[in-house]
């Protein structure tokens, strides 16, 4: 199909899109890459981003108006699990209580919302929020995948918006696209359809013949304050005081594609003191060896995915990143032995005794199989999801390690039992999150390290840093922090950083600010960084450091310089000795 000239085009989009100055009118083919609901009318027919078509209204036709579909959280039908609360003249619905995992399980969790929209087409989703002071642990809720009655205990109808403190805008200039930082528990306004998986977010479709929906959001962290709800035209973007007005919006141009990119020679912290490692997956894999010197499977290691059914196992992603490292002689660190999450399903009901027999022979099994392991994992996360819990692969097995017991974390005590008995050459860690920012979870985690060294069962420190670790943490705090755990004279590894922004300038101000207080800590001996390209974890974040062509980003380029020139060394404290001795 020929599509018309530049000028007619032109014509036709600023009558469907009035709005849009004429000086930044897109062209034909910068249209079709959108993938986006632009509508580009030729020959009375829509063209979309595959290049189909169908047919669109007659030329000529009055174009419905560019402007958001705004509701107001405490409108819609509440499930007994919401509450609504006020904060001056501002109404905002909150849960009652957190409930982590992929999906909302309860209808009371929901609530739910009749939509009027105006004109058919792709839509994105706006939030209106506040996160509250826990941070990493206030910054979500459950958007669906798609108009319609959901089912709250079915994963597959819901996405997790997630990381939503870190990103968004308040200030009322402020464009509201992918990325942002807003100042802590602030209200702003975020484009919630692009923080979540897959990649490209999830949006909404509005047929001609449908501009009624229903639409449906569910609760998950019961720190974050829903105040509005917006739908705009997909590819159209707004500032915060269009948004809070409900006023139209405007076309911003894509940027152009980055050069491909592919690197060469040795990671940049090769023959230095301190590691800068990765996590190691098959999206991950590629030019890895050029970037880091130091490999941590990302989810191969966990025994859910080792052994979802009873007595079989599977290692071959598991062997696949233990030979890379050994071929090219980095440091592995087997990550996770006991952990709250990606459990075996099978083990939760069984007997403690059964339950007792089974973690046994998981140890075992990784001990015979990798004989040269590093550095292990041994607990992961004891402060924050234990392996208490029934369903979502919580293990629910704590009690046969020996519960609480005296110390208050007698399990932690006997896995590390254990650790040291099946992995004796080993570097035993244990690892945790949350820990960086709060000072009274950093001694929490303090007094379980410090009853492990009692009985000399543990040998590092590990500390993740995640962008919901770490985007509200204050510099002298993290330092502050990091200093307690370098008392014990154990060496300490930031074992999973992050860093949100879709915005080259956000992400890498964010990593110019924490880089350096991890990297020349004196007793920081490694880094981990937890993926780098499309695939990790928080890619909806925009947590990516390189393209999918191998370009490399602002930070990306930053870290590696920064290493190269480094001359950090590792300085383990010595431990005061206590009174009387």
């Amino acid at each position: 199909m020929m599509l018309s000239t530049r000028a007619s085009f032109a014509r036709l989009f600023r009558r469907r899109y009035p709005l849009v100055p004429a000086a930044i009118v897109p062209s034909p083919l910068e249209c079709v890459a959108r993938r986006a609901c632009l509508l580009a009318l030729t020959g009375g027919l829509l063209l979309t981003a595959g290049g189909g078509a169908h047919a669109a209204e007659p030329a000529g036709a009055e174009a419905p108006p560019v402007a958001p579909v705004r509701i107001e959280a405490e409108s819609g039908r509440l499930g007994a699990g919401l509450q609504v609360s006020s904060s001056g003249a501002v109404k905002a619905i909150s849960a009652k209580t957190t409930l982590n995992g992929p999906a909302p399980l309860e209808k009371q969790r929901v609530a739910s919302f009749r939509v009027q929209f105006r004109a058919a087409g792709e839509y994105e989703l706006y939030a209106r929020l506040k996160v509250g002071p826990g941070g990493g642990s206030d910054d979500s809720f459950f958007i669906p995948r798609g108009f319609g009655k959901k089912d709250p205990a079915r994963a597959e109808d819901w996405a997790v918006a997630n990381g939503l403190g870190g990103a968004g805008y308040s200030q009322p200039e402020q464009l509201v696209k992918r990325g942002g930082r807003p100042p802590a528990q602030s209200w702003h306004w975020i484009n919630v359809s692009r923080m979540v998986s897959p990649p490209d977010g999830v949006t909404y479709q509005v047929a001609a013949g449908a501009l009624q929906q229903t639409f449906e959001i569910a609760s998950r962290e019961d720190g974050l304050e829903l105040d509005q709800l917006a739908f705009a035209p997909a590819g159209i973007v707004h500032t915060v005081a269009e948004l809070d007005a409900g006023k139209p919006g405007r076309y911003l141009p894509p940027p152009p594609p980055p050069e491909p990119f592919t690197p060469g020679g040795p990671p940049p912290a090769l023959g230095k003191e301190k590691f800068l490692g990765g996590a190691y997956s098959r999206r991950q894999q590629q030019h890895f060896e050029h970037y880091f010197n130091q490999v941590t499977p990302e989810n191969a290691g966990k025994w859910g995915q080792i052994e979802p059914r009873r007595d079989v196992m599977t290692w071959d992603e598991l062997d696949a990143s233990y030979q890379f490292a050994k071929q090219h002689g980095f440091p592995f660190k087997m990550h996770v032995m006991i952990w709250g999450n990606q459990q075996p399903a099978w083990i939760e009901q069984l007997p403690a005794e059964e339950q007792r027999r089974e973690v046994e022979q998981w140890f075992a099994a990784v001990a015979e199989r990798y004989p040269a392991l590093d550095y292990i994992e041994v607990v992961n996360e004891p402060l924050h999801d234990p392996p208490n819990k029934p369903g979502e692969g919580g293990g629910n097995y704590l009690a046969a390690l020996g519960g609480s017991g005296k110390t208050g974390w007698d399990w932690v005590l006997e896995a590390f039992r254990m650790g040291r008995r099946y992995f004796p050459r080993s570097s035993l860690m244990i690892n945790e999150f949350g820990v960086l920012a709060r000072h009274e979870e950093a001694e929490r985690y303090a007094r379980i390290i410090e009853l492990l060294q009692a009985e000399k069962l543990v040998d590092s420190i590990g500390v993740q840093g995640h962008a919901f670790c770490t985007n509200e943490a204050d510099a002298a705090a993290i330092r502050t922090n990091l200093d307690r755990f370098a008392v014990t004279g154990l060496p300490v590894f930031i074992t999973e950083l992050d860093v949100d922004g879709h915005e080259d300038p956000d992400q890498l101000a964010e990593y110019q600010r924490l880089f350096p207080l991890f990297w020349d800590h004196p007793s920081v001996q490694g880094i981990t960084l937890w993926g780098y390209r499309p695939g990790m974890w928080r890619t909806a974040q925009g947590a990516i450091l390189a393209h999918e062509n191998g370009a490399e980003r602002a930070a990306l380029r930053y870290l590696l310089d920064y290493v190269r020139k480094s001359d950090a060394r590792y300085q383990r404290v010595i431990p005061a000795l206590p009174e009387g001795r």
